[in-house]
């Protein structure tokens, strides 16, 4: 009894080895919207699929901004993902930032501002949190995980006004612990100028005490 081996076919033999594992994944892990990939290979794989699926050209260095950012939950700057593995030294920052930007707009990245008006981009993955807290001081940035009651009335109130929303993004700005611990060690000028003041008022009415003695005493 011999074994039948099936030959592969034609569309399997023009996808490469790493394509065909990564639609493998999609596939046995049944990725939906609704669903949050965690792991570094998950997000990968995502990125890497969504950017064949819009047809875009995968060369190295887009693939190694796609894998920096898979490994990132915050947001990142321009600065840092220049600085990645397989982007450092390969291109200048036009480039990056155009690659960035043309990303965006197939919808692989969000772009998050901040106060100090630097760009940051987070990648797009399906379920993942897009809620951030992002100190207007310092800049830190730290994700929020709104509760799902919370987003799914968010969700209610958007529909109930006859808007189908996709995707909900929420950016809370104000000062993070350790700016607020740092602005409290900190005299407010206001009140520093009223420390001056009377303390110049005191040193004003010692001084003319004394010079009233001394004139007394000749």
């Amino acid at each position: 009894m011999c074994a039948f081996k099936s030959e592969p076919s034609r569309t399997v033999q023009r996808q490469s080895r790493q394509e065909v594992f990564l639609q493998a994944t999609c596939i046995a892990r049944g990725w939906r919207w609704n669903f949050a990939m965690k792991t570094f290979k998950e997000r990968q794989a995502w990125a890497i699929l969504s950017c064949r699926k819009a047809q875009m050209r995968l060369t190295p260095v887009r693939e190694s901004i796609l894998s920096f950012l898979a490994q990132q939950r915050l947001p990142a700057t321009l600065g840092m993902i220049l600085q990645a593995g397989g982007v450092r030294g390969k291109c200048d920052e036009t480039t990056v930032y155009r690659t960035l930007m043309m990303f965006k707009e197939a919808e692989l990245v969000r772009l998050v501002g901040t106060p100090r008006k630097a760009s940051c981009f987070v990648l797009n993955v399906p379920g993942d949190s897009a809620n951030f807290l992002i100190c207007r001081r310092c800049g830190c940035i730290s994700e929020l995980s709104l509760p799902r009651p919370m987003s799914a009335e968010i969700g209610r109130i958007a529909s109930a006004r006859g808007f189908s929303p996709t995707q909900q993004d929420c950016a809370i700005h104000g000062l993070c612990a350790g700016c607020q611990a740092e602005s409290k060690k900190q005299v407010a000028p206001s009140k520093l100028i009223v420390r001056v003041a009377s303390k110049l008022a005191s040193l004003q009415s010692d001084f003319r005490a004394e010079y009233g003695n001394k004139r007394a005493a000749r």
